[in-house]
């Protein structure tokens, strides 16, 4: 009796001190999806990541982000645009990554003065087709917002920067939502001061890790969503 109890104890002391699950160990067991082509790429820089850790991620484009993502081929997204929508299915959302703002810009000699309006619902029935940038990175993450837009068959996919803005100037499209940093910049460094203002109207979407309920336990997701403050 005396060595059973002996050989019980000793089998205790060693669970209680089995150490738990590191940073390094729960990061390299969790399978990462990212958008691929974006600066959403370098998402992992900002974490506190533990030396040596090989991360296992996949880059894909926005649909099979998606499909990955529900199928439970991938724990984490980067990349899905956050809505109340996509949480309802399962989903947790860590502190932001990114931040973008993005803006209806109109014609300031439009005769139906559409920065001028404060009510959306007016200024979007005035809107017939609605320019975005379709190419590069931007091109990438617009049509990732896209997917959640709720005037898709207003939207006009409608080149570059460059091309967009030429297309409102010439009244090919009511309204070009942009990035407005990305908008700016590109006005900037064209000296373009005129013709083209910003609606009242703006959308601010965080990019964060979304985060499959159905395979990363709470505890898990606490952690990551630590790591990236």
């Amino acid at each position: 009796m005396r060595v059973l109890i002996s050989a019980l104890c000793i089998s205790l002391l060693a669970a209680c001190a089995a150490p738990r699950p590191t940073e390094n160990s729960l990061l390299s067991s969790i399978k990462f999806g990212v958008l691929k082509d974006t600066r959403l790429n370098q998402w992992h820089r900002g974490m506190s990541d533990p030396a040596g850790t090989t991360l296992d991620i996949q880059y894909l484009d926005v649909i099979n982000l998606h499909r990955q993502l529900t199928n439970g081929n991938i724990d984490v997204a980067v990349g899905i645009p956050v809505t109340d929508s996509i949480l309802e299915q399962g989903y947790w959302s860590s502190e932001p990554l990114s931040v973008r703002t993005f803006t209806f810009y109109v014609r300031s000699d439009d005769p139906r003065k559409l920065h001028k309006y404060s009510f959306f619902n007016s200024f979007s029935k005035k809107l017939k087709r609605i320019g975005y940038v379709s190419t590069g990175e931007s091109g990438i993450v617009n049509e990732a917002i896209n997917t959640q837009s709720k005037m898709q068959e207003k939207l006009v996919a409608c080149g570059a920067m460059a091309e967009c803005y030429q297309a409102l100037r010439n009244r090919e499209i009511d309204s070009l939502f942009a990035d407005e940093a990305m908008l700016k910049a590109y006005m900037a460094q064209n000296d373009l001061n005129t013709g083209v203002v910003a609606s009242s109207f703006s959308h601010q979407q965080a990019f964060t890790l979304l985060v499959n309920q159905r395979t990363v336990s709470r505890d898990e997701f606490n952690k990551l969503n630590k790591m990236l403050r």
